[in-house]
């Protein structure tokens, strides 16, 4: 049995009618890689909220989504709230616009603890000085008692993949979570989210433009555009035979990583074999 089951998925503007993304279906299986990929404007985003009902009120959806055998849409807000951050963790592609500027990042964080686990202060503050010490955070109380502006994109990624090995989803959703990042630091991201899904057998629906960086985590590929999946697979098939013309020019322009992140990659053994 699937972990995730989405079928006919339909996401459209309200005020418009514009449909956004159009009758798509997949399956996610406990412990794998989903890559969603597209250029912008495909409509990966817009999939991925949908899945824990976080899209703006503007766009409406339908079809089936499925989650341990349990539909989805049937679901009140405060049952999807129980679901969100427990059973599905995403992380942003922009780690600034995820925390409250106004706030310390211990603030959020504990507050999401209590929320989905229901732990008092002491406890979020060790699970996730642990936490963060596991992704290569130094320093984690010192960390938490900034404000998020006080600290770097990569940093801020890392305190997103914290937060999730703490929480110990059965699903991240990960939108875009290295284009906002230097190349080191791309590579850093990419070799946490290998690790909690190894260590924790967590599913990870992966959305992202590069390719490159799609070949080397991905189990299976979903290839959108403008709102509409064009080709589905196993990652290895899919760059070794692609069938739609669309997908062949992907990897044309889109597949070329730089030499340093490649040889990053395969030092952290994250490059398949």
């Amino acid at each position: 049995m699937a972990l995730l089951e989405v079928n006919n998925l339909r996401v459209w503007d309200a005020h418009t009618k514009r449909v956004i993304v159009h009758n798509t279906s997949f399956t996610l299986e406990e412990g794998k890689c989903l890559a969603i990929v597209g250029e912008s404007g495909s409509g990966k985003s817009v999939t991925c909220r949908a899945l824990a009902q976080l899209n703006k009120k503007s766009l409406c959806q339908d079809g089936e989504i499925h989650f341990r055998n349990e539909r989805l849409q049937i679901l009140s807000e405060k049952q999807m709230r129980k679901k969100r951050g427990k059973n599905f963790c995403m992380i942003l592609q922009n780690g600034m616009t995820a925390f409250d500027p106004s706030c310390k990042i211990k603030v959020h964080l504990f507050e999401t603890l209590k929320t989905h686990l229901n732990w008092e202060k002491k406890r979020s503050e060790r699970k996730m000085i642990q936490a963060m010490e596991s992704v290569n955070l130094k320093n984690a109380k010192e960390i938490m008692n900034k404000y998020p502006h006080q600290l770097s994109g990569g940093m801020l990624q890392r305190i997103m993949i914290a937060l999730a090995l703490a929480l110990e989803p059965d699903i991240i959703i990960a939108d875009e979570p290295t284009t906002a990042l230097d190349t080191i630091s791309q590579c850093e991201v990419m070799e946490q989210l290998r690790k909690i899904r190894l260590n924790m057998n967590c599913a990870i629906i992966l959305v992202s433009h590069d390719l490159g960086v799609v070949r080397n985590i991905a189990d299976e590929v979903l290839v959108m555009k403008e709102g509409k999946v064009l080709e589905k697979g196993d990652t290895p098939s899919v760059f070794a035979n692609p069938a739609h013309d669309y997908t062949k020019y992907l990897i044309k322009t889109r597949s070329t990583i730089s030499d340093n992140f490649i040889k990053l990659m395969e030092r952290s053994n994250l490059v398949k074999s």
